[in-house]
């Protein structure tokens, strides 16, 4: 019996001491219950990487490709503006692609370049890792985002690639470090973020004998962190290079989904638990078109009454064709048969409007220049040079309602005030934002600012006058229905010779592109 007794109870003790011993060794991890894990590429678009082909001089601004056996073999997913490296010449610009396998340079390269060289442009940006907690990681734990890296050359700031996208990654573009301004670590209920590391192409140890190679970014918080969503950014201010395609089985316009693993650690750096999840780069879309040079000009006619060269100048006469304005087109000014009574024309002012209108994309926008063919002759008979060879009316052997010299001295150039019934003719102002002077201006000669005022010029007499047509209506830029008036008036002497008076008026409108 007694020798029964010790014999249990040295198993019994052997037993307790071999249970305790596990249970005090084995580390008791903390589940953090990692869910909705996910990232996001600021710029998902691969990196472009071709070869030259061929040899290209110095000052050479059109390049050939090679059209087979590198990552990309056209100029499919080059695109005007990208910034590419040429061999030894970095921070070229494409400034249009010709064909499939050539492209042009906004300037030449400085030094030359051999068959085979290296044509990468390199797309790059932020990875940002979310991560939902509905567990805790404690104190002096954190997070690891492992992203894929490429076999050689995965830190250089140039595109890397490979056979396969399983063998493909990210370039760490020199961003490995500690305390590192390139990662960003936030959110996390409870969470004081601090150590914050990059690592180019290290091995992460997890549970059991597992492992993982990437890129690593790590984020540890000083306190537990027990729920909300974690954020980790990798990239901010240099960028992380995007992959270009594998050189073998990648279809352009296909996403080769490359896993990045996120993964919880204790303060010991063990693992607590990972999620793997994925980062999709692709081809950029070059979206192009054409837009024409659009221009689009009007004159329209305008009721009689209408105010818009100021109330005390209403219109007196309707110029569109119809007489009544249903429609607006109009193809003359119609004095009619001028008369003394009020508004009549004779000895006193009879005014009529046309309407301008103006559309037009020209990047430097526009101009509505006027001009006559000759001042208003008798019967159309010519009115040779600029002014009366006598009186109010003659000119050398012809009769013609003269051009008017306003109050002053107006011309084709220069305006002035026209508010004397006196001073006789024709002449015109304007309204309008984009007029180039308006019937109510205090400049020049002109000082009136009332409804009542009309600051005035000749229209330009280019045949027989031999003057320059001139600009009534401008903008610098772009223009949708811009809108201006002409506001034609005239006012002849009672001693004018009764006849038919009549010339011609041209609008002339030219975009600026």
């Amino acid at each position: 019996m007694r020798k029964r007794f010790i014999y249990k109870t040295a198993l019994f003790l052997f037993i307790f001491f071999q249970a305790s011993y596990i249970f005090l060794a084995s580390p008791k991890p903390i589940s953090s219950s990692l869910s909705s894990v996910s990232t996001t590429l600021s710029n998902p678009r691969l990196s472009y990487y071709a070869k030259v082909s061929g040899t290209h001089t110095a000052g050479a601004s059109y390049i050939a490709i090679q059209s087979s056996g590198n990552p990309d073999n056209s100029t499919a997913h080059l695109f005007p503006t990208d910034t590419v490296n040429i061999g030894p010449n970095g921070g070229k610009t494409v400034g249009s692609i010709t064909d499939s396998t050539h492209f042009a340079l906004t300037s030449g390269i400085t030094v030359g370049a051999t068959d085979g060289d290296a044509i990468y442009s390199t797309q790059s940006g932020t990875l940002t890792a979310a991560l939902t907690l509905t567990g805790t990681i404690p104190a002096g734990g954190g997070v690891i985002v492992i992203i894929p890296d490429a076999a050689s050359g995965a830190n250089d700031g140039a595109p890397d690639t490979s056979a396969s996208y399983i063998d493909n990654g990210f370039d760490l573009n020199g961003m490995n470090g500690n305390n590192n301004s390139y990662v960003t670590c936030s959110g996390g209920t409870g969470a004081s973020w601090g150590w914050k590391t990059a690592s180019a192409s290290a091995t992460v140890t997890g549970i059991g004998d597992s492992s993982y190679t990437g890129h690593t970014v790590m984020c540890k918080s000083a306190n537990a962190v027990t729920g909300g969503t974690i954020t980790v950014s990798i990239g901010t201010g240099k960028g992380l290079v995007n992959p270009a395609p594998p050189t073998s089985s990648h279809t352009k316009g296909v996403v080769d989904p490359y896993t990045i693993t996120v993964m919880s650690r204790n303060a010991d750096d063990t693992e607590i638990e990972n999620v793997q999840t994925k980062a999709a780069p692709i081809e950029g879309v070059l979206v192009s078109a054409t837009v024409d040079e659009t221009l689009a000009f009007k004159f329209e006619g305008v009721a009689s009454a209408a105010t818009n060269c100021g109330t005390g100048n209403a219109a007196n006469v309707t110029t569109c064709d119809d007489g009544s304005c249903s429609s607006t087109v109009s193809t003359k000014i119609p004095w009619g048969t001028l008369d003394t009574t009020a508004n009549g024309g004779v000895g006193n002012f009879r005014n009529a409007q046309h309407k301008l209108t103006v559309s037009t994309n020209a990047s430097s926008g526009y101009s509505v220049t006027i001009a006559e063919n000759d001042q208003m002759g008798k019967n159309g008979n010519t009115c040779t040079g600029t002014a009366p060879s006598t009186g109010e009316y003659t000119f050398v052997s012809g009769t013609c309602i003269r051009d008017t010299v306003c109050d002053g001295g107006c011309t084709e150039s220069a305006e002035d005030d026209w508010e004397t019934t006196t001073n006789y003719g024709l002449g015109i102002s304007l309204s309008g934002t984009d007029a180039v002077f308006t019937y109510n201006v205090a400049s020049g000669a002109c000082t009136g600012t009332t409804q009542s005022d009309f600051c005035a010029r000749q229209i330009a007499d280019v045949t027989q006058g031999a003057e320059t047509a001139y600009s009534i209506m401008t903008n610098a830029g772009p223009v949708s229905g811009s809108v201006a008036y002409v506001c034609y008036r005239i006012d002849v002497p009672e001693t004018q010779p009764a006849a038919y008076y009549y010339n011609i008026v041209k609008y002339n409108v030219t975009p600026v592109f």
